[in-house]
């Protein structure tokens, strides 16, 4: 119902050799799928930016947490404060804990320093020290079909970051 338009590729970039930075926009977040391929691309801070300025935002806001969890990254959602938005932007670590998280409609200026190094701990020990999400298809598992996506998952391109 918005007046935009889709993109058509997943972007990533390197930032200064420090960290790889994926890019989402708003209503992307509503579909794992993008960040999930943000990830795999080896991304391990997903920005996105948003607009909000409806009731969803606190939606938005569990779908930050639920997106760091599910691929361990962090995610930074920054959202415009009032009077075109609803503010509460959020930064979320790969294990899910909200780093910070702005007030709603005001202005705010934030700061936080992320240590990278938590995203490949993450993935190495799992989530809250169980879930290893990256190891979970080993070489020889069968492809899991996606009728959806008309692909699969399969263990030949399950690692992060290594596109055939």
């Amino acid at each position: 119902f918005e007046p935009f338009h889709p993109g058509t590729e997943f972007v990533t970039f390197e930032l200064d050799g420090r960290a790889r930075v994926g890019l989402c926009i708003c209503y992307d977040l509503w579909f794992p799928e993008v960040v999930r391929h943000l990830a795999w691309l080896g991304a391990e801070l997903v920005v996105c930016p948003f607009q909000t300025s409806t009731r969803d935002r606190a939606h938005e806001l569990i779908l930050a947490q639920a997106s760091a969890i599910q691929n361990q990254v962090f995610v930074l959602a920054v959202n415009a404060a009032a009077p075109v938005g609803t503010g509460q932007s959020i930064l979320v670590d790969p294990q899910g804990i909200v780093r910070f998280q702005a007030p709603s409609e005001a202005a705010a200026t934030l700061t936080d320093v992320i240590d990278l190094d938590a995203v490949a701990l993450t993935r190495e020990y799992g989530t809250a020290g169980l879930n290893r999400l990256w190891a979970q298809v080993q070489p020889g598992d069968p492809a899991v079909p996606l009728p959806l996506y008309q692909g699969s998952i399969d263990a030949r391109r399950w690692q992060l970051g290594k596109q055939e």
